[in-house]
């Protein structure tokens, strides 16, 4: 019950769930996994959800289903190719949401834009970062 759950415990599904008894039924539990059923985040202005360039509609409809704001995040390519990650936001002491797609055509490509955000916002500080790779 630790890699998803521990992720949306940080968000505050779990937190929230012993304070209040109508919060306990937004986060679901099995033996495997939970996930958060759509219920407001305890704390919005502590958590930055931010995408890649895999899939930007599928994030901003996971922000907005979570009810916080899609981060901004520039994604650059230079004249070689390599990739360049720059946070336009403070990500210091924040639970931190990347959304990045890993599917076809650009597989290799996206996967090594995921790990450089999670770099780039490692070295940034975040408290806690969580990925949703959706295929």
């Amino acid at each position: 019950a630790l890699g998803a759950a521990a992720g949306w415990a940080a968000l505050g599904g779990r937190e929230a769930a012993s304070a209040d008894p109508a919060q306990r039924e937004a986060t679901v539990m099995t033996s495997k996994f939970s996930y958060f059923s759509g219920r407001p985040l305890a704390n919005p202005e502590s958590v930055s959800v931010f995408s890649g360039t895999g899939n930007q509609p599928l994030a901003e409809s996971i922000a907005g289903f979570l009810g916080a704001t899609l981060g901004s995040l520039n994604v650059s390519r230079f004249a070689d190719g390599e990739v360049s990650i720059k946070i336009n936001e403070n990500v210091r002491g924040k639970h931190v949401v990347l959304i990045q797609s890993c599917s076809p055509p650009n597989v290799n490509d996206n996967l090594v834009e995921l790990l450089l955000m999670i770099s780039t916002m490692r070295r940034s500080s975040a408290k806690t970062i969580t990925v949703v790779m959706p295929y």
